[in-house]
């Protein structure tokens, strides 16, 4: 079990001795701050995906003012510490979620790195240090929460309890939609619809009784 909460350092559970390892501490960015690192086995190695927010002390414009960019940056664990690894573009960059699913880490989270104004959620299968090292998932009806994805061994189930975020006003998709990801074809397809939707959504999971969604109706 891996966690990263900045500014705490990464720590490991040895399932064998039944204790608590600590780990290199993550390498700060050259500019920036790292707000987040959510970690995750792939390859029987240790990765974080660390979520980089630069401050800049201008508009968007270029006039006096603020605003926030970011970026995300894969890191590895090796045995002369942490390794930066080439990933392409399309993933999420912030409120980053981690699993890890058949030859792949599934990724979701939001596109934005600063202030999000709009729908901005994203979702891809990582791969990395391969040469097609980002797959972004796009699901007809949008990019859900990443609570509302469930990771199972052949196949990725989105459920829209919570819709896509967004302004008010913004169109959502019916509140007990769903739609299943095929990870050996690569195809979309719908699932079943929820009979009752929470009032208040909840997180989903992939169990060995099937998918459940959680939340309070």
């Amino acid at each position: 079990l891996y966690r990263w909460a900045t500014p705490g350092p990464g720590q490991a559970f040895n399932f064998t001795g039944h204790r608590w390892k600590r780990l290199p501490d993550l390498p700060q960015p050259a500019a920036g701050r790292m707000d987040d690192a959510p970690a995750v086995v792939y390859r029987g190695a240790v990765y974080v995906l660390a979520h980089i927010t630069v401050t800049h002390h201008t508009d968007q414009k270029g006039q006096p003012g603020s605003h926030e960019t970011g970026y995300a940056e894969a890191l590895r664990l090796t045995p002369a510490g942490w390794t930066q690894v080439p990933l392409g573009p399309g993933g999420p960059k912030s409120e980053l979620a981690l699993t890890q699913v058949r030859g792949a880490i599934l990724a979701a989270g939001s596109s934005c790195g600063g202030m999000c104004t709009a729908e901005s959620g994203a979702a891809a299968l990582l791969r990395p240090g391969s040469g097609r090292s980002v797959i972004p998932l796009k699901p007809r009806p949008g990019v859900p929460f990443p609570m509302n994805f469930a990771a199972g061994a052949r196949a990725i189930v989105v459920t829209y309890t919570g819709g896509i975020g967004g302004l008010p006003g913004f169109h959502q998709p019916p509140p007990g939609l769903s739609y299943i990801y095929d990870i050996a074809t690569g195809t979309w397809q719908p699932g079943p619809t929820a009979p009752a939707t929470p009032r208040i959504a909840g997180p989903t999971y992939w169990t060995p009784y099937g998918v459940i969604s959680l939340g309070v109706t």
